[in-house]
């Protein structure tokens, strides 16, 4: 059954890159680029977009955990696609230079997926707005909700609701 209201997302990228560290060849990100284009993915999140930091390498955590412009530009444009998905990038808060970023009509990336943790709420939707300035769709991925108490989830929740900077949960 179609439904409008819904998105797909594949996260392959991002979520695999958990356990290879994001080492992923340029050839296996366009190939899965190309699948998402050919299937009808809405969103395809190639990746976070974290600082490089004496903790967090290239080297170490590989380009995906980063997400440069040009990395980007180059999946994109590696497949015409006939309805081409948005492409997000995920944001931890705490370790993206919000600063460092371009508007998004100068950015190949399209949406900003924040994640947070329940007690962060807070932080992850000051991030959703000043992404939303920058003119990004954005997200919120609450982590660990199963683990949060009841009312803190629902105080967090509540706050996502009054968020009209926040395009999607």
């Amino acid at each position: 059954m179609f439904r409008k209201e819904l998105k797909v997302l594949d996260c392959t990228i991002r979520d695999g890159g958990l356990i290879n560290n994001y080492h992923f060849t340029d050839e296996f990100v366009k190939s899965v680029y190309q699948a998402a284009c050919e299937s009808g993915v809405d969103v395809i999140e190639l990746g976070k977009k974290l600082m490089v930091s004496e903790e967090y390498t290239r080297e170490a955590y590989g380009k995906w955990n980063f997400c440069d412009d040009d990395d980007l530009k180059m999946v994109i444009d590696s497949h015409e696609c006939e309805n081409r998905p948005l492409v997000a990038v995920m944001f931890d808060i705490g370790r993206v230079d919000v600063n460092s970023l371009q508007p998004r009509d100068q950015s190949p990336f399209d949406m900003a997926r924040v994640a947070c943790y329940v007690p962060d709420i807070d932080k992850g939707l000051d991030l959703v707005k000043r992404s939303k300035d920058l003119g990004y769709e954005t997200t919120i991925n609450i982590m660990a909700c199963s683990a949060a108490i009841r009312t803190d989830l629902i105080e967090a929740l509540n706050q996502v609701e009054e968020t009209p900077e926040l395009d999607y949960l």
